[in-house]
C-alpha cells in the first residue's frame, strides 16, 4: 500500500471524502467499544444539526491542517444538501483495527502533532425516518486513539479492508 493511501486511511481528515451513505442492511452490534460509542455520538450530533459538536470528534488539535470551524461548515454543508431524515437508531456493526504497519507508517509521517495508538474501521447501522419512510443506510467512519482517547471521522467505504460490505 503506497504511503498516500496509508495516510489517507489512516487520517481521513478532510469531511470530502463523504459521510459516506449507502443503502444497505447490516445485522449485530458491539458493545463496550470506545471508538464505536464516539462514532454513535458523531452520528447523533450530525441527524440533531449540532454540527461544531460533531466536529469536536475530530483530532483537529493534533492536525494544523484540521480546522474544527471548516469541518463544522463542511458538515452542515454535506447535512444540509439532502433530507437525512430522522434518526431513529444507530448501531456499531463493524469494529476493526487496522494493520499495525498502516499505523506506524502514519506515525512516521509525522501528519498528526501526537502518535496515533490506535486506528479502527467503523461501519454502522443507521436508521432514519425520510419522508415518513422508514429507512436503513450504512455509514462508514474512521477512528483514531490518541493519547488514550478516541477521534472519529467520516471514512471512505472505498478505503476500507475490514468494514466494507
Amino acid at each position: 500500500m503506497s504511503d498516500d493511501v496509508s495516510r489517507r486511511r489512516i487520517l481521513q481528515a478532510t469531511a470530502a471524502s463523504g459521510v459516506a451513505v449507502s443503502l444497505a442492511g447490516c445485522t449485530g452490534s458491539l458493545l463496550g467499544d470506545s471508538a464505536c460509542d464516539m462514532g454513535e455520538d458523531l452520528i447523533a450530533a450530525l441527524y440533531d444539526g449540532a454540527y461544531e459538536e460533531a466536529a469536536s470528534y475530530a483530532p483537529h488539535e493534533y492536525d494544523n491542517e484540521l480546522d474544527e470551524d471548516e469541518l463544522a461548515d463542511a458538515y452542515e454543508f454535506m447535512f444540509e444538501m439532502g433530507d437525512a431524515g430522522e434518526l431513529e437508531a444507530v448501531s456499531c456493526d463493524c469494529s476493526e483495527s487496522v494493520d499495525e504497519e498502516e499505523i506506524e507508517a502514519a506515525n512516521e509521517e509525522g501528519e498528526l502533532d501526537a502518535e496515533v495508538e490506535d486506528a479502527k474501521e467503523l461501519r454502522y447501522e443507521v436508521e432514519a425516518e425520510i419522508e415518513g419512510e422508514a429507512e436503513t443506510r450504512s455509514m462508514y467512519l474512521s477512528a483514531l486513539e490518541i493519547d488514550g482517547d478516541w477521534y472519529v471521522m467520516p471514512g471512505d467505504e472505498d478505503e476500507f479492508d475490514s468494514c466494507a460490505e
